[in-house]
């Protein structure tokens, strides 16, 4: 089962979508928590099988032990993309679909070469999908009431993520706290488009 919110490696905000509400229940419908944690999963241990081995990128040693780990990584993609479709079929079944927000984000796994803990792209980018509920779309500016997928070009860090769910929910974003907001009815789509500064850094290795 194939899911829109498994677009790996894409920075994408989908458009299907957001009444004003308190601050717990927004939290709690945004990333699929409730009381009972229903729809919180682990992924189950993968063993990968190799088959035919994928052609690694250069930067990665071609070696038995790294083909394994790489294969492993792949297979983790495809269990989490199974596990995404039954969380999404959960919430349908509870008819809370459309009043839950699903922000579906990564990070970098294990220290890939060039990758985790360092300052190039593959160090850097994660893929982040929202998944806007119908109910809600109204807290959101037109350019997101398309009918189809809308690609974000724009930066956005983690630390936009809380000024994000505080306007959401209709909150104001405290002087002290960093960050700035993605997602609201005055941030048009070229707006967002137009953050092309982040800050980072590495340590030496």
């Amino acid at each position: 089962m194939t899911h829109p919110l498994a677009q790996h490696g894409k920075t994408v905000t989908q458009t299907n979508p957001f009444s004003t509400c308190k601050l717990g229940k927004i939290l709690t419908n945004m990333f699929c928590i409730s009381p009972l944690m229903k729809y919180h999963q682990r992924l189950p241990p993968a063993t990968p099988t190799l088959g035919q081995p994928a052609t690694l990128f250069p930067v990665y040693p071609d070696i038995p032990a790294f083909q394994y780990t790489h294969a492993y990584y792949l297979q983790q993609h495809q269990i989490l993309d199974n596990k995404i479709g039954q969380t999404l079929d959960a919430l349908r079944a509870d008819g809370l679909l459309e009043d839950t927000f699903i922000f579906y984000f990564g990070d970098h796994g294990g220290a890939l070469p060039a990758s985790k803990g360092t300052i190039y792209d593959r160090g850097l980018n994660i893929p982040l999908v929202v998944r806007i509920p119908k109910n809600y779309q109204h807290l959101l500016h037109s350019d997101f009431s398309a009918p189809n997928n809308v690609r974000v070009k724009g930066v956005v860090s983690f630390i936009d993520f809380a000024p994000t769910l505080l306007e959401l929910a209709g909150l104001e974003k405290p002087p002290q706290q960093d960050g700035e907001s993605f997602l609201s009815n005055t941030m048009s789509l070229a707006e967002l488009n137009s953050r092309d500064t982040t800050f980072s850094y590495a340590e030496p290795i």
